[in-house]
């Protein structure tokens, strides 16, 4: 059984600002077999962007790599408890720009053997929180806090 560690960010602002995910994934040994830090712009969600959306985005990208490399069992974790719970059915879906990806998320379930989702805290989630983090314009999301727009 593989590991999965996720994280996502968002910045300069929440919601609106730029998204960065990343991932870990590890074999049965704990040896990395692969990582994935990738950033989006505001622009190709339109706007629509969360911290959320970040972390479903880095949940999908690592579950979408399992799916390519034929790794049919694996243990997800990740800092976010409203991702790992509603993937694991305790919270509900309500509204907000991470619906789709929710979605999207447990459409990929069914290409698992045996997937299971658990809540870590973010100590324990540092290695993908560091892939995740966003550097633009003057702003470091590893150092510099998130400002919030009003909706």
């Amino acid at each position: 059984m593989i590991t999965l560690h996720f994280d996502g960010a968002c910045g300069p602002y929440n919601p609106g600002g730029h998204m960065g995910c990343g991932v870990i994934i590890r074999n049965e040994n704990k040896e990395i077999i692969h990582t994935i830090s990738q950033q989006y712009s505001p622009e190709e969600f339109n706007n629509n962007t969360s911290n959320n959306v970040a972390e479903y985005m880095a949940l999908i990208l690592g579950l979408q790599w399992c799916i390519d490399n034929n790794h049919t069992e694996v243990d997800v974790y990740g800092d976010s408890k409203l991702v790992i719970n509603q993937m694991t059915g305790i919270f509900k879906i309500k509204k907000g720009a991470y619906v789709e990806k929710v979605h999207e998320a447990k459409g990929l379930i069914p290409n698992f053997n045996t997937i299971n989702f658990t809540h870590v805290k973010r100590e324990f989630n540092s290695d993908a929180d560091g892939l995740s983090k966003i550097v633009i314009d003057g702003y470091n999301s590893q150092t510099d806090p998130i400002r919030f727009r009003k909706k």
